[in-house]
């Protein structure tokens, strides 16, 4: 049964059956009694919010003092989501004299309250290249709908305008190669507030790669040390919000590496983030020994930052974590990997304050067993899938996803220091 009652109503009754036991029974306002599993609807004080929709799971009445004062700091307005709503002592003064509450011991009254309202918690993707090729036109992309993973379709702005549907508050697009850099800040101009940037070169752009040429081709190009301040000047975009991705990869075979360049590179976007102010995006792969020397080293250049797509074990986390940085987690930690169970204790042994969530769009998919693999390979990584991640932490940590998405996106605001 559904009962409509005001949060600043006093809706109690108070029966006494025998000498120290009370009976309590809660009334809506057309005097209706509330029993347990019911659902009520409160209106606030002022009239201005949207009504509170909770389910009562519990009426208890408090033993002593020290219990209705232990709970008090919790009531700050009457209610918080899946905790309590009670009577004030002022109001438990109106039931019994001092006399009776030392007789009966009995001073307040707790009503245990779960939300059956679906409420809308801001997500927030730290790292998803939105400004990537593969978002251009229309393209297949996955999403995380209803407990399953489905394919749709569309074009990039209409991927954002879903994003924005499902209260995903903001998205960190962060550069790639040299030319990424101005795709991105173009974007972030053309959604302000939604899309913010993070301006750098990828380890494994330091020093050739391919790309795509105007005629459509690709073709490889050479990276000069002297372009290193064109990111400077990159970074000086409204946008820009942090110095990224950079750090080390040594997923190739070594020749391939070219880790002077790599590390010479890092060192100096390091040196730039200080400059500015800014945390870095980290791409360390398979490179923590190094990595983690290198921050060390420059620690006092640091002003926060996060381990992206982070596929260490919790020791390694630890590492990151007792620098002041962060770890990101995406769809590493859904996918049928070597890794998958060193990354799962990461997350169990990591506070979920040093905790933010990720895809790496349009990359680094999860483990999707009910698609071909064509399928899924054509198919794009989107901010979608975060509903999925936050599931799988809450899961691992034991708390509700409520929580996971609450704290990580309070992580990525302080983190990029953007306001709720």
């Amino acid at each position: 049964m559904k009962h409509k009652m005001k949060l600043c109503s006093q809706p109690f009754n108070m029966i006494r059956s025998g000498q120290k036991t009370y009976e309590l029974q809660l009334y809506d306002e057309k005097r209706h009694m509330v029993q347990v599993n019911d659902e009520i609807e409160f209106s606030c004080f002022d009239g201005n919010e949207s009504p509170i929709v909770v389910q009562v799971i519990a009426l208890h009445l408090f033993k002593n003092f020290e219990e209705l004062y232990a709970a008090l700091p919790l009531l700050k307005c009457g209610y918080t989501k899946d905790t309590i709503y009670t009577a004030g002592l002022e109001d438990m003064n109106q039931y019994y004299s001092v006399e009776e509450q030392a007789l009966y011991g009995v001073v307040g009254i707790e009503i245990k309250l779960k939300s059956t309202t679906t409420e809308k918690q801001m997500i927030v993707d730290t790292h998803i290249h939105l400004s990537h090729y593969l978002y251009n036109n229309e393209f297949p992309y996955l999403s995380y709908e209803a407990g399953n993973y489905v394919i749709r379709r569309g074009t990039r702005e209409q991927l954002i305008e879903r994003l924005k549907s499902v209260n995903i508050g903001f998205c960190v697009d962060p550069a790639i190669d040299l030319e990424s850099n101005s795709r991105l800040l173009a974007l972030a101009d053309q959604m302000p507030g939604f899309i913010f940037s993070a301006v750098g070169v990828h380890p494994k752009r330091t020093f050739q790669y391919k790309r795509i040429g105007k005629d459509g081709k690709a073709e490889t190009v050479r990276l000069q040390w002297k372009n290193r301040r064109l990111i400077d000047s990159y970074s000086k975009h409204s946008s820009v919000v942090a110095i990224g991705e950079t750090g080390l990869d040594y997923h190739l075979p070594k020749k391939e590496q070219h880790r002077l360049h790599q590390k010479a590179w890092f060192v100096y976007q390091l040196k730039l983030a200080h400059k500015k102010n800014l945390p870095v995006v980290l791409h360390i792969r398979e490179a923590h020994e190094d990595g983690i020397k290198i921050l060390k080293r420059y620690k006092k250049y640091l002003h926060g930052g996060v381990c992206h797509c982070f596929s260490g074990d919790a020791k390694t986390a630890a590492a990151y974590t007792t620098m002041g940085l962060t770890i990101g987690i995406g769809a590493a930690l859904l996918a049928d990997s070597p890794k998958k169970a060193e990354i799962e204790q990461a997350v169990i042994h990591t506070p979920l304050e040093c905790i933010v969530l990720e895809t790496d769009g349009p990359y680094v998919k999860p483990d999707c067993p009910d698609f071909k693999r064509k399928q899924l390979l054509k198919a794009r990584n989107t901010s979608m899938i975060l509903h999925a991640v936050a599931e799988r932490i809450a899961e691992l940590k034991s708390v509700t996803i409520e929580e996971v998405l609450s704290v990580t996106s309070s992580n990525a605001c302080r983190l990029f220091r953007i306001s709720n």
